[in-house]
């Protein structure tokens, strides 16, 4: 063989030892901080049914009434307030000053009962937000309590109409220090001067 050809020759399984051997490394590298991770278990909840058929979540049904109710008894106030707003404008009987007192009556009736009504929502609105803390405490109670006890890692929620995406994740699958750390490696720093 000409000494070109075996200098080229040596040459490129030097340079395929060394890929190999950097390949090698960064597999049990990564490989070695993966050991840890096992086969992840997903289980899958299906929120919108869960609400619908939980007995606990049919409280909400009576909040959302009364919201409904409340809403109903305001416009029906507001509708009596401009017909009697427009009954004492039109009538004629009346002098300026007695329209305007009449006017400053009914005024201070309707902020009256505009309070009452702000209480009454901000009541229910409470009432809302225990009722929430309480079954959202118990479920994500449950959800882990089952999570362990059948060797899940992820709790989805297949109904995707609901604002919970993920109900539950177990640490041992959460690898955002990892990503945190390769991230540092990978890209340690964007200055804003080299953006320019």
């Amino acid at each position: 063989m000409p000494l070109n050809i075996k200098r080229a020759f040596l040459l490129c399984l030097l340079l395929f030892i060394t890929f190999a051997g950097i390949t090698v490394y960064k597999y049990t590298n990564v490989n070695s901080k993966l050991e840890n991770f096992d086969v992840t278990r997903i289980g899958v909840l299906d929120g919108v049914k869960l609400k619908h058929e939980a007995k606990c979540f049919k409280v909400h049904l009576e909040v959302s009434q009364r919201v409904t109710d409340l809403v109903s008894k305001i416009r029906v106030s507001e509708k009596q307030f401009k017909n009697s707003y427009n009954e004492i404008k039109k009538n004629t009987k009346l002098t300026l000053n007695a329209k305007n007192s009449e006017l400053a009556k009914l005024e201070s009736k309707w902020k009256s009962l505009s309070r009452q009504y702000n209480e009454e929502m901000q009541n229910i609105r409470n009432i809302d937000l225990k009722i929430a803390d309480i079954t959202q405490t118990k479920l994500f109670s449950i959800l882990e309590s089952l999570a362990k006890s059948l060797k899940l890692n992820l709790i989805l929620n297949k109904t995707s109409d609901d604002k919970i995406n993920i109900f539950y994740t177990s640490k041992d699958i959460d690898i955002t220090d990892l990503v945190v750390k390769e991230m540092d490696k990978v890209l340690p720093n964007i200055k804003l001067e080299d953006l320019k």
